[in-house]
C-alpha cells in the first residue's frame, strides 16, 4: 500500500520587503538630497530583490518535491503544483520588471535564462522520469543562487557603507552555507518524499539519499560556528 503523503502546504502571499524609513531632518539637513534619495531607493529595491529571489528559490524547491511525488502517483499534489507554478510564474514577472529599473544590477539576462529554463520544466515535468525531474529543478535553484548571492553582497556592502558597523568578509562567509543548508533540506525532502510515496527507493536515489544524510550535519556545523565567530565581533 502507497504511504499516504498530505499534499495541505499553505502557499502564503507574496510580500515584497518591508519599507525602509529614514530620518528626515537628517535628509533636509544633507548637502545632497537628492543623492541620498537615490541611495536609499536603491537599497529599497535590492531589498526587494532578494526576497524575490528567495521567494522563487522555495517556490522551485516546493515545486521539485511536489511533482516528483505526483510522478510517483501521489495524485493530491495536482491542485498543489498548479498553484506554485501560477506562484513562480508571478515571481519571475516581478524580477523580469525590477531588472528594468535603471538602478538595477544588470541581471535581466540571468533572469531571462531562468525564464527560460523554468518554461522547460513547466512544458515537459509531468512526462520526464522522476530523477530527471529532480536534476532539471536543481539546475534552476543552482541557477537562483548564482544570482540570489552577489545581490545579498551587494546589499551587505550597501549596508555596511552606510553604517560602518558590519563585519562584511565574515557575513559573506556564511551566506552560501545558510542557502546551502536549506537547499540540501529540501533535497532530502524531495527524495525522501517519493520515496514514501512509491514505497521504494532505487539506487541512484538512495545514494543521494545517503550522501545528504551524511553532508547535512557537516553543514549544519560549519554554519554554526561561522555564525557563532560573525556574532562574537559584536560582543
Amino acid at each position: 500500500m502507497k504511504a499516504r503523503i498530505s499534499s495541505q502546504l499553505t502557499i502564503p502571499p507574496i510580500h515584497l520587503s518591508p519599507r525602509i524609513s529614514w530620518d528626515s531632518d537628517s535628509l533636509q539637513s544633507s548637502p545632497n538630497i537628492e543623492a541620498t534619495q537615490h541611495r536609499f531607493q536603491k537599497l529599497k529595491l535590492c531589498f526587494a530583490r532578494i526576497d524575490l529571489l528567495c521567494q522563487l528559490a522555495k517556490a522551485v524547491q516546493q515545486h521539485r518535491g511536489a511533482t516528483m511525488a505526483f510522478l510517483g502517483g501521489e495524485g493530491s499534489f495536482e491542485a498543489l503544483i498548479e498553484s506554485l507554478q501560477a506562484r513562480i510564474e508571478t515571481l519571475l514577472h516581478l524580477l523580469q520588471s525590477m531588472e528594468q529599473s535603471p538602478d538595477a544590477m544588470n541581471g535581466f539576462q540571468a533572469i531571462d535564462h531562468i525564464g527560460h529554463d523554468w518554461q522547460t520544466i513547466l512544458r515537459g515535468w509531468n512526462s520526464d522520469q522522476i530523477m530527471h525531474n529532480f536534476e532539471f529543478h536543481s539546475h534552476l535553484v543552482a541557477s537562483v543562487r548564482r544570482l540570489l548571492l552577489p545581490a545579498l553582497n551587494q546589499q551587505l556592502a550597501a549596508l555596511a557603507s552606510a553604517a560602518q558597523i558590519i563585519p562584511q568578509t565574515r557575513a559573506e562567509s556564511f551566506y552560501p552555507l545558510i542557502f546551502d543548508t536549506i537547499e540540501s533540506l529540501a533535497m532530502l525532502r524531495g527524495l525522501s518524499t517519493n520515496a514514501a510515496v512509491i514505497s521504494s527507493c532505487g539506487a541512484d536515489s538512495h545514494t543521494r539519499l545517503e550522501y545528504l544524510l551524511k553532508l547535512i550535519p557537516q553543514m549544519n556545523e560549519s554554519l554554526q560556528t561561522a555564525l557563532q565567530s560573525f556574532s562574537q565581533q559584536f560582543q
